[in-house]
Protein backbone atom coordinates (compact mmCIF):
# COMPACT_ATOMS: atom_id res chain seq x y z
CA UNK A 1 0.00 0.00 0.00
CA UNK A 2 1.02 3.62 -0.61
CA UNK A 3 0.46 6.19 2.19
CA UNK A 4 1.27 9.61 0.75
CA UNK A 5 1.39 12.87 2.71
CA UNK A 6 0.84 16.60 1.63
CA UNK A 7 1.79 19.33 3.93
CA UNK A 8 1.46 23.68 3.35
CA UNK A 9 1.63 26.22 5.04
CA UNK A 10 -1.45 28.71 5.45
CA UNK A 11 0.39 31.45 3.33
CA UNK A 12 0.66 29.17 0.47
CA UNK A 13 -2.74 27.98 0.55
CA UNK A 14 -4.05 31.46 0.60
CA UNK A 15 -2.00 33.00 -1.97
CA UNK A 16 -2.68 29.98 -4.44
CA UNK A 17 -6.36 30.88 -3.88
CA UNK A 18 -6.31 34.40 -4.70
CA UNK A 19 -4.19 32.80 -7.46
CA UNK A 20 -7.31 31.26 -8.50
CA UNK A 21 -9.84 34.51 -7.86
CA UNK A 22 -8.11 37.20 -10.00
CA UNK A 23 -8.18 34.33 -12.92
CA UNK A 24 -10.98 35.61 -15.65
CA UNK A 25 -13.43 33.73 -16.24
CA UNK A 26 -15.00 32.97 -19.34
CA UNK A 27 -18.26 34.61 -20.19
CA UNK A 28 -21.46 31.90 -20.34
CA UNK A 29 -22.82 31.23 -23.87
CA UNK A 30 -26.02 33.74 -24.57
CA UNK A 31 -28.07 33.26 -27.32
CA UNK A 32 -30.25 36.48 -26.61
CA UNK A 33 -29.37 38.34 -30.35
CA UNK A 34 -30.62 39.19 -34.07
CA UNK A 35 -30.02 36.53 -36.35
CA UNK A 36 -30.18 36.38 -40.34
CA UNK A 37 -29.45 33.45 -42.37
CA UNK A 38 -30.97 32.13 -45.71
CA UNK A 39 -31.24 28.72 -47.21
CA UNK A 40 -31.68 26.80 -50.97
CA UNK A 41 -33.10 23.58 -51.88
CA UNK A 42 -35.40 21.75 -54.43
CA UNK A 43 -38.43 20.73 -53.72
CA UNK A 44 -41.76 19.23 -55.29
CA UNK A 45 -45.76 19.71 -55.46
CA UNK A 46 -48.04 18.17 -56.78
CA UNK A 47 -52.48 17.99 -57.28
CA UNK A 48 -54.75 14.62 -57.76
CA UNK A 49 -58.20 15.30 -58.98
CA UNK A 50 -60.96 12.85 -59.89
CA UNK A 51 -64.24 13.88 -62.18
CA UNK A 52 -67.68 13.26 -60.75
CA UNK A 53 -69.90 14.52 -62.60
CA UNK A 54 -69.19 13.49 -65.69
CA UNK A 55 -68.06 15.44 -69.29
CA UNK A 56 -64.73 13.91 -69.10
CA UNK A 57 -63.12 10.54 -68.61
CA UNK A 58 -63.56 9.56 -64.82
CA UNK A 59 -59.80 9.88 -63.93
CA UNK A 60 -57.94 10.02 -61.46
CA UNK A 61 -56.06 13.11 -63.22
CA UNK A 62 -52.73 13.96 -61.27
CA UNK A 63 -49.92 16.59 -61.99
CA UNK A 64 -46.75 17.33 -60.33
CA UNK A 65 -44.54 20.01 -60.16
CA UNK A 66 -40.60 20.57 -59.05
CA UNK A 67 -38.83 23.95 -58.53
CA UNK A 68 -35.79 25.37 -56.53
CA UNK A 69 -36.44 27.10 -53.64
CA UNK A 70 -34.85 30.08 -51.77
CA UNK A 71 -35.57 31.40 -48.66
CA UNK A 72 -34.28 33.85 -45.83
CA UNK A 73 -34.87 34.28 -42.44
CA UNK A 74 -34.53 37.18 -39.90
CA UNK A 75 -35.19 37.05 -36.21
CA UNK A 76 -34.86 37.78 -32.59
CA UNK A 77 -34.24 35.00 -29.40
CA UNK A 78 -33.88 36.22 -26.01
CA UNK A 79 -32.79 34.19 -23.23
CA UNK A 80 -33.83 34.04 -19.74
CA UNK A 81 -31.71 31.68 -17.73
CA UNK A 82 -32.30 28.44 -19.44
CA UNK A 83 -35.23 29.78 -21.26
CA UNK A 84 -35.36 31.28 -24.62
CA UNK A 85 -38.23 33.21 -26.52
CA UNK A 86 -38.06 34.61 -30.04
CA UNK A 87 -39.69 35.73 -33.17
CA UNK A 88 -38.68 35.02 -37.05
CA UNK A 89 -40.16 36.39 -39.84
CA UNK A 90 -38.99 34.35 -43.37
CA UNK A 91 -39.91 34.77 -46.98
CA UNK A 92 -38.96 33.06 -49.96
CA UNK A 93 -39.42 32.17 -53.91
CA UNK A 94 -40.21 29.15 -55.51
CA UNK A 95 -41.10 28.40 -59.54
CA UNK A 96 -43.35 25.32 -59.78
CA UNK A 97 -45.19 25.22 -62.63
CA UNK A 98 -46.90 22.63 -64.40
CA UNK A 99 -50.18 22.59 -66.70
CA UNK A 100 -51.92 19.32 -68.72
CA UNK A 101 -54.71 19.18 -70.70
CA UNK A 102 -57.54 15.83 -70.09
CA UNK A 103 -59.81 15.33 -73.01
CA UNK A 104 -63.77 16.17 -72.75
CA UNK A 105 -66.74 14.28 -73.78
CA UNK A 106 -66.76 16.91 -76.59
CA UNK A 107 -63.33 16.35 -78.83
CA UNK A 108 -62.46 20.34 -79.53
CA UNK A 109 -63.19 20.78 -75.80
CA UNK A 110 -60.69 19.78 -73.15
CA UNK A 111 -59.76 20.56 -69.04
CA UNK A 112 -56.75 22.92 -68.24
CA UNK A 113 -55.22 21.40 -64.73
CA UNK A 114 -52.61 23.26 -63.91
CA UNK A 115 -50.31 24.14 -60.87
CA UNK A 116 -47.93 26.91 -59.67
CA UNK A 117 -46.06 28.78 -56.73
CA UNK A 118 -44.42 32.07 -56.17
CA UNK A 119 -43.51 33.81 -52.75
CA UNK A 120 -44.04 32.94 -49.35
CA UNK A 121 -43.61 33.34 -45.65
CA UNK A 122 -44.03 32.99 -42.63
CA UNK A 123 -44.42 34.62 -38.93
CA UNK A 124 -43.60 32.48 -36.15
CA UNK A 125 -43.17 32.42 -32.31
CA UNK A 126 -40.18 30.06 -30.94
CA UNK A 127 -39.80 28.74 -27.18
CA UNK A 128 -36.81 26.67 -26.50
CA UNK A 129 -35.12 25.33 -23.73
CA UNK A 130 -30.90 26.19 -23.41
CA UNK A 131 -28.18 23.74 -22.54
CA UNK A 132 -25.09 26.08 -23.03
CA UNK A 133 -24.70 26.10 -27.12
CA UNK A 134 -27.64 23.16 -27.69
CA UNK A 135 -31.38 24.82 -27.91
CA UNK A 136 -33.79 22.59 -27.77
CA UNK A 137 -36.76 24.00 -29.32
CA UNK A 138 -40.91 24.39 -30.68
CA UNK A 139 -42.28 27.06 -32.49
CA UNK A 140 -45.36 27.64 -34.46
CA UNK A 141 -47.21 30.45 -36.32
CA UNK A 142 -49.06 31.84 -39.69
CA UNK A 143 -47.63 31.03 -43.15
CA UNK A 144 -48.80 32.33 -46.50
CA UNK A 145 -48.08 30.55 -50.11
CA UNK A 146 -48.91 32.67 -52.85
CA UNK A 147 -49.41 29.59 -55.18
CA UNK A 148 -51.76 27.16 -55.91
CA UNK A 149 -53.91 24.90 -58.20
CA UNK A 150 -56.97 25.85 -61.12
CA UNK A 151 -58.76 23.31 -63.10
CA UNK A 152 -60.38 25.25 -66.19
CA UNK A 153 -63.13 23.95 -68.55
CA UNK A 154 -63.76 25.61 -72.48
CA UNK A 155 -66.77 22.92 -72.17
CA UNK A 156 -69.69 25.33 -71.73
CA UNK A 157 -71.57 24.47 -68.93
CA UNK A 158 -69.24 23.43 -66.62
CA UNK A 159 -67.50 25.10 -63.49
CA UNK A 160 -64.00 26.49 -63.18
CA UNK A 161 -62.38 26.46 -60.10
CA UNK A 162 -59.27 28.05 -58.39
CA UNK A 163 -57.83 27.66 -55.54
CA UNK A 164 -57.22 30.36 -53.18
CA UNK A 165 -53.37 31.33 -52.17
CA UNK A 166 -52.30 28.65 -49.63
CA UNK A 167 -52.52 30.04 -45.68
CA UNK A 168 -52.59 28.86 -42.34
CA UNK A 169 -50.58 27.02 -39.08
CA UNK A 170 -47.44 26.47 -39.29
CA UNK A 171 -45.54 24.38 -36.19
CA UNK A 172 -42.70 22.60 -35.79
CA UNK A 173 -39.32 21.56 -33.39
CA UNK A 174 -35.87 21.27 -33.19
CA UNK A 175 -32.36 21.29 -31.91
Amino acid sequence: AVVGLCATSPALAQHRGSMIDTQPQPAAFSWTGFYLGANAGYGWAGIEQTQTSGGMPPGPFSLEANSYILHGHLGYLHQVQQFVLGVEVSGGWSEFFNEDRIASSIPTKYQAVSISSGWEGELTGRLGFAIDRTLVYGKGGYAYHQGGAWQKTTNPGFVTHESDPLKGWVYGAGI
